[in-house]
């Protein structure tokens, strides 16, 4: 008996769009539907059991974006993944509009075929297995009343038996491939985001001596670093260099990292004169308008983060912080950065405040929060540097780590005698030595949280 084709939903208003999608998607297991418009995309979408739609965002009457709306809204259809295609340059908030509506991903014009295949195949052995899931939970269900109907006789209780151990057994399997998918997913995301970040032998085209611990709590990480260089309108050459812990750690924070790593590379580039607390304020004000940060929102999305700038003409650096500090070492004393009070975003404190004033004009304190949050003026440190000078920003992963022989957190005073010991290592061996540390630190218990160390030697 011949599998039944699996349908896949083209949505694009342009006949030449369509056609160069068929012959690239051209499979004997494929069976191609096509929607001139978002009406039909609906319409199709109810009626035929589609495992991924490829949506035009620009379409007259209806865009996609209105389109995949209407498809999330019925039972039948919203569970359909929905791929936006699109020619158009979008911003951060175009790109979350579209995951809003239910998007799992976005291909830019002009596109690679192979890589709109390899995407489109993802989905179509997940609909495959989905179906298989399916069909064994109906033969699931049928062998289940077959028992109801059985007499309790003792060779038919020994047979309720043997079908109750092969039940297990293939709930078994529906669990162990149901684990794999995620994992594959979650791997992918990991490949996504590890995509942002520089590696060491980009980064020495920026810095000459350095080091960097990073180790993530999950698979995906909500702590990044982030370092560019920049060249203002007098020519004057700077590094800058940040690290930063979004709120959470797994998907949430990973999802979290990339949007700041997004914006801190946009604003730079905006603006080669920003300061560190200039880009704070630009990155600050940015994800209040991304997240909509209001007190009726209530949305716990936000980071605590630290930038400098190297000028290493004038040996000259800037810190800023947003609730994080770094750490100097010169001649094996260590100065601290402070930093200012406020996380980049959410700020747990004031909406618990806005929550409890139900009784006053909500949108007058809404108002102000906005006024004030979005303007932060983030405070710049300037210090001149000299040679043997070490700079180190970091998370409070290794802080907030319970361990030791008490299983207590290191907090800040152990973390700071840390940094002194390794401030006496070279940069390589500094990093070795924290990955023995922390390690032996645990002793045996749970990592709580992302751990990341910038080290620079200057």
């Amino acid at each position: 008996m011949d599998k039944p084709l699996i349908d896949i939903l083209i949505v694009d208003d342009l006949k030449d769009n369509q056609v160069l999608m068929e012959i690239i998607l051209e499979n004997d297991e494929y069976n191609i539907l096509i929607a001139n418009n978002g009406f039909e995309a609906v319409s199709l979408s109810l009626e035929n059991d589609i495992a991924v739609i490829l949506m035009d965002v620009q379409m007259p009457s209806m865009d996609g974006y209105e389109a995949a709306k209407l498809i999330k809204k019925s039972e039948k259809s919203k569970f359909i993944p929905i791929i936006y295609i699109t020619a158009n340059a979008i911003d951060n908030s175009q790109i979350f509009k579209g995951y809003d509506t239910g998007a799992v991903d976005y291909i830019f014009k002009p596109f690679d075929a192979e890589i709109l295949k390899s995407k489109v195949r993802v989905f179509v052995e997940i609909f495959k297995k989905n179906k298989e899931i399916q069909l064994k939970n109906n033969q699931l269900e049928r062998l289940n009343n077959l028992l109801l109907e059985k007499n309790q006789t003792i060779e038919e209780k020994k047979k309720k038996l043997e079908n109750a151990l092969s039940l297990i057994e293939i709930k078994t399997q529906e669990l162990t491939s149901k684990n794999k998918d995620f994992l594959d997913s979650i791997m992918y995301a990991k490949r996504i985001q590890q995509s942002f970040f520089q590696n060491e032998s980009t980064l020495r085209n920026y810095l000459t001596d350095f080091f960097i611990f990073f180790r993530a709590k999950d698979i995906l990480s909500g702590d990044f670093y982030w370092v560019a260089n920049s060249k203002n309108k007098e020519g004057q050459n700077k590094t800058f260099v940040a690290v930063a812990d979004c709120t959470g750690h797994g998907v949430p924070g990973a999802l979290l990292s990339i949007v700041g790593y997004n914006i801190l590379a946009q604003k730079l580039q905006e603006n080669q004169d920003f300061s560190p607390g200039e880009l704070l304020e630009s990155l600050n004000r940015e994800i209040i308008h991304l997240f909509n940060q209001t007190a009726q929102s209530r949305i716990k999305d936000g980071m605590d983060i630290s930038i400098i700038s190297l000028d290493f003409d004038n040996h000259q650096l800037v810190h800023a912080g947003a609730n994080q500090v770094s750490y100097l070492v010169r001649n094996n004393e260590l100065i601290e950065f402070k930093p200012d009070k406020q996380s980049i975003g959410y700020d747990e404190k004031f909406l618990k405040e806005m929550y409890m004033l139900d009784k006053i004009d909500i949108d007058e304190y809404t108002d102000n929060y906005h006024f004030q949050s979005i303007h932060k003026i983030f405070q710049n440190k300037s210090i001149s540097f000299q040679r043997g000078d070490k700079f180190y920003l970091f998370t409070d992963g290794f802080a907030d780590q319970f361990g030791g022989s008490k299983g207590k957190k290191m907090k800040y005073k152990g973390f700071r005698e840390l940094i002194l010991n390794i401030s006496k290592l070279n940069s390589q061996d500094s990093r070795i030595f924290l990955r023995n540390y922390v390690e032996e630190w645990k002793n045996g218990l749970e990592q709580v949280d992302d751990i990341l160390v910038f080290g620079i030697y200057l």
